[in-house]
């Protein structure tokens, strides 16, 4: 509250040691609308107290002043004439119609709504009328809402209702016509309803009684209706699941629907029929049912789903293909048409060295065993395959290959056989052809042009491989020179540690070469040669214990 008495309780924010802080957001967006000051509804609170110290501290001073004016009780004010005349008419004599249309009762329908009567005409007044003595009623401003207890206007009207403000308006013609339409009633009914003979039962209805009248029978044929869907889905329900049981205790006892061997004589049931379910489970894809069994194709196995873990649904299991086993028969496939491609091109290779102009076309089919094609590829793929499954494997390959359009199949004297059109060349059948596609002259040329090419670069690798090993010993034998210069220049400088300047062959071969290693015996011998034809290499034997020593020295 607010303890300024100059400021009323109303305008509390407008005191100087009011705190504008202390105001919530709700509470400046209701001082913000009572001053109508425009603002988005997504400010901040501090946007908010920024337009308040904008808009309404600086017009503190109006805002009380014009709050004050509002607020000053008015007194009644007379005006004159033109002087000739004064009138002296009591005051009770005006409000005496306005009391008199108030306390007049009012018609009201059957439903309790008030009837609207037409305004009373009024009597044009009198010329002289001008003199009388007239009263203005000046009319008091409305309050300004305060901001605590601002509502909204759909609430006042709610709470309310809107009769205060269509009393103080006029009355729109078009609107009571209206009312009146809907109200109206006919004499015929009118006078039926109050007559009193006891045939009569007719009554007047209003349209609120008319409305509810519909609203009622419409409930009624809504509950029907919900009670007619709920019967038809509880015997829907009923009958599925006596269809249900039905279904599961054949299927359990009849169990799988036989498809092999088919069945000729057998014919395919009606439309109608067929849509009801089976008493048998049906036969899955890639099954063989027999005798209510099943049994899946060689590349598949049986599979029970998840959600059917211990046959506990009527349905049947699924063929799932086993990937490790179809791709050992897609190799075991691969290396028979391998095979018999490659016989083939034997045959027409064969076939082309009698007759060098002989068409492809014309070659005849080769039959190859097929004992023959099982002990090969038992030979390479015994090792790959599984030892259980391989004449299994084998078989299923050579079932499949049948099923491809060039390979042909032939049985004699209950011996089978393979053939194929297709032609596999091996790199042996395809020199063959070349050389029979060339011609003599071009032969001659590619002979002649081989022999020279291999002459010469058998010569260069001799020639390279001499050079190569010459530098070899060129460079054992500078080798030993370093050796023989060493232990002469020690000898010169030290004579009492190095007594001689000489060295054993032996020592300097061991230098050099492997001593156990008979290919390097070759190599020594080249060296001794050319140690013997050097200038300044003095050689020398002595017998040392019995046995002869030969000694290497360097001269000077």
């Amino acid at each position: 509250m607010n303890t300024n008495p100059d400021i009323p309780n109303e305008l509390y924010y407008l005191d100087e040691r009011f705190s504008v802080r202390s105001l919530r957001k709700y509470q400046l967006k209701e001082i913000l609308t009572s001053h109508n000051i425009p603002y988005l509804s997504n400010l901040t609170r501090v946007d908010l107290i920024d337009l308040f110290r904008k808009h309404i501290e600086p017009r503190r001073e109006e805002i009380l002043r014009e709050y004050k004016q509002q607020h000053v009780p008015f007194e009644e004010s007379e005006t004159y004439g033109r002087g000739r005349r004064v009138s002296h008419k009591p005051k009770k004599y005006e409000n005496t119609v306005s009391n008199y249309l108030d306390d007049k009762k009012t018609t009201k329908d059957a439903d309790g709504f008030k009837i609207p009567s037409l305004p009373k005409r009024r009597v044009q007044p009198d010329l002289d009328e001008d003199d009388q003595t007239h009263t203005n009623v000046v009319k008091q401003k409305s309050m300004p809402v305060k901001a605590k207890n601002q509502t909204t206007e759909a609430e006042k009207y709610s709470a309310t209702g809107s009769t205060d403000t269509a009393a103080n308006g006029p009355v729109d013609k078009e609107e009571l016509v209206q009312l009146y339409k809907d109200q109206f009633v006919s004499p015929i009914a009118f006078y039926a309803a109050k007559s009193n003979t006891p045939n009569n039962n007719r009554r007047i209805t209003t349209r609120s009684e008319k409305l509810e009248e519909t609203k009622r029978r419409l409930s009624i044929w809504k509950a029907r209706f919900k009670q007619a869907l709920f019967i038809f889905c509880a015997l829907y329900m009923i009958i599925g699941m006596i269809g249900f049981f039905i279904t599961s205790y054949a299927r359990q006892k009849n169990g799988y629907c036989q498809n092999y061997p088919k069945d000729i004589n057998n014919t395919t049931p009606s439309t109608l029929v067929s849509m009801l379910p089976s008493p048998c489970i049906p036969c899955p894809d890639h099954g063989i049912c027999s005798n209510g069994e099943l049994e899946c194709d060689a590349l598949y196995q049986r599979k029970t789903p998840l959600y059917n873990i211990g046959h506990i649904f009527p349905i049947a299991d699924d063929c799932v293909h086993n990937s490790v086993l179809g791709r050992y028969v897609h190799k075991v496939e691969r290396k028979i048409k391998n095979y018999l491609a490659v016989r083939q091109g034997e045959a027409y290779c064969n076939q082309l060295m009698l007759n060098p102009d002989l068409n492809i076309q014309d070659v005849p089919m080769s039959r190859i065993p097929v004992k023959e094609i099982m002990i090969d590829l038992k030979e390479h793929l015994e090792e790959h395959l599984p030892a259980d499954k391989l004449d299994q494997i084998l078989l299923i390959g050579f079932s499949t290959i049948l099923e491809d359009p060039k390979i042909h199949y032939w049985e004699t004297d209950k011996e089978r056989f393979l053939g194929t059109s297709r032609y596999k060349f091996s790199v042996t059948c395809q020199i063959k052809r070349l050389y029979l596609a060339v011609p003599n002259k071009i032969k001659l040329y590619i002979i002649a042009f081989i022999s020279v090419f291999t002459a010469i670069y058998g010569a260069t690798k001799d020639y390279r491989n001499k050079k190569a090993y010459q530098q070899k010993i060129d460079k054992m034998v500078k080798s030993i020179v370093d050796q023989l210069k060493q232990q002469y220049d020690n000898h010169t400088k030290n004579t009492s540690q190095y007594p001689s300047p000489r060295l054993l062959a032996s020592q300097l071969r061991s230098s050099i070469v492997d001593l156990n290693n008979s290919k390097t015996i070759a190599d020594w011998q080249c060296v001794v040669k050319k140690a013997e034809s050097h200038p300044h290499i003095k050689k020398s034997i002595e017998e040392v214990n019995g046995d002869i020593a030969e000694y290497w020295e360097l001269t000077p």
